[in-house]
């Protein structure tokens, strides 16, 4: 069996979406647990196996809920800021459509919506990244400067995310206005086909009773 074709396409992206994010999220207390006085290197050293399950565990843990976290902020701040006042409404409307045939705009959709869950996440992840950079200049782990330069880049990653996470959210706010009028379509469609097909074919024989 192919390794590659085993997995869905859209099954790596997505566990991708929140892992990464709880990598990011976990890395600064974990390492500000790593020495003094905490000593985690010691503990890690003497037990690689329950280390390394344990900190797959941490990070899986942590993603899901900075994903969750994500969903929330979704919901509760970036559709309320959204310029478009019927988000919520397009979008159980969206939730409603069962294709006849999937068009490619609903593929794009999928590659968009991947992309903005990751953007998102990893913007929920800034927040405890940022505490855990202050953290370890608090108890001396990292030098002034170093402090300084994390911080300052992590607070403009969370800004060039929070924009990119609004133009996703517009541009699929967007998509699923085309994708509905496409269903709509093909709705129309399938109904005037099974309207044809109940008409008498004119072809056929007409049968005078005496």
């Amino acid at each position: 069996m192919n390794p590659t074709t085993a997995v869905r396409s859209d099954v790596l992206p997505a566990v991708g979406s929140f892992l990464i994010p709880g990598t990011v999220a976990a890395t600064p207390w974990v390492a500000l647990a790593w020495g003094a006085p905490h000593h985690l290197q010691k503990f890690v050293d003497a037990n690689e196996a329950i280390s390394s399950v344990a900190g797959a565990l941490l990070i899986v843990g942590v993603g899901l809920l900075i994903e969750s976290v994500g969903t929330f902020v979704e919901s509760q701040i970036v559709d309320r800021e959204s310029r478009n006042p019927d988000v919520s409404e397009r979008w159980y409307q969206y939730l409603k459509i069962a294709w006849i045939r999937e068009p490619i705009g609903q593929r794009y959709l999928r590659k968009i919506l991947m992309t903005f869950k990751f953007e998102l996440n990893l913007l929920v992840a800034t927040v405890p990244t940022m505490l855990g950079t202050l953290a370890l200049y608090h108890y001396h782990v990292i030098r002034n400067e170093d402090a300084a330069w994390l911080a300052l880049s992590i607070a403009l990653l969370g800004c060039y995310l929070w924009h990119a996470v609004a133009a996703d959210a517009d541009l699929l706010h967007r998509l699923r206005g085309t994708l509905l009028e496409v269903a709509e379509e093909q709705a129309a469609e399938a109904t005037d086909r099974i309207a044809s097909s109940l008409l008498p074919s004119s072809n056929q024989p007409e049968f005078i009773s005496r």
